[in-house]
């Protein structure tokens, strides 16, 4: 028999299975993945019938903002994202928790913790959601937004407050190599010995935010090249674990939702 190929992989087999079946998600579908990988998905109904759907839900929440980029107003965005992410989960079959949102910390709209999703049939999932990341960059009229969501089974997703968290991330070259326990400084030199290069070679990726003024003064005094964005650390860790990535590592204090979103994001690379 051959061997089956590791369940982390089965990402790219799904992509070309939404592609190929222009998103009609079927059993067929299922059975494929689980010949293929050995990865119980449920069946019909089950998690996978899920991942189309909740796909075609960001897109709906980023095409509502879209028409008032540039506004100048970031609550303005994030509430049209909200209102059409809020109405199209509610018409999913699944019985949906979010267990990490946003909104708190700025008192935006928000997909509130707690708040149950859903038609209440279907798989019961916990939803990581952050319905605009990066929405002072949209009503400014710049790019790198993202509208992402991430689910998993019921009970396997941190719940976290509504609060920051530092966060870390590097490519699978490095992996192994960051500890948050250490200092900045250290995190930094096991990244250059991990991918065989010089301080003076590595790129980091930060927000240009006052919390992080020191981060970046301490980085450029040991050589490395800092690359400080005005927003958007989801979209720069998903950078940073690219193949052909051109940041060495994201360092960022930021919010919770996105630090679950960009674990797994880094899971799935």
């Amino acid at each position: 028999m051959p061997k089956k190929e590791k369940p982390t992989r089965y990402s790219k087999a799904l992509a070309r299975l939404v592609e190929e079946t222009h998103g009609i998600w079927n059993e067929n579908a299922e059975r494929y993945l689980l010949a293929q990988f050995g990865v119980d998905i449920g069946g019909g109904g089950g998690m996978m019938s899920l991942a189309w759907p909740l796909f075609r839900i960001t897109e709906q929440a980023a095409l509502a903002a879209w028409p008032q980029t540039g506004c100048g107003d970031k609550n303005k965005i994030d509430g049209l994202a909200v209102t059409a992410m809020r109405q199209s989960l509610n018409e999913v079959a699944m019985r949906g928790k979010i267990v990490i949102g946003e909104g708190e910390i700025d008192h935006a709209p928000m997909l509130y913790i707690g708040e149950e999703v859903g038609t209440g049939t279907g798989p019961s999932v916990d939803i990581a959601v952050d319905p605009i990341e990066g929405t002072r960059m949209v009503a400014m009229g710049q790019n790198n937004a993202l509208s992402v969501m991430a689910l998993a089974p019921q009970g396997s997703l941190l719940h976290a407050p509504d609060m920051y968290m530092r966060k870390l991330v590097v490519n699978r070259q490095a992996k192994g190599a960051i500890n948050l326990a250490l200092s900045l400084e250290e995190n930094l030199r096991n990244i250059a010995a991990a991918l065989n290069k010089p301080l003076t070679s590595l790129r980091m990726a930060t927000l240009d935010k006052p919390r992080h003024q020191a981060v970046i003064q301490q980085a450029a005094q040991l050589g490395v090249k800092v690359f400080a964005l005005p927003d958007g650390d989801v979209a720069a860790s998903v950078l940073t674990c690219q193949q052909h990535h051109p940041f060495d590592v994201m360092y960022a204090i930021g919010g919770a939702p996105e630090g679950v979103i960009i674990s797994l994001c880094r899971e799935g690379a």
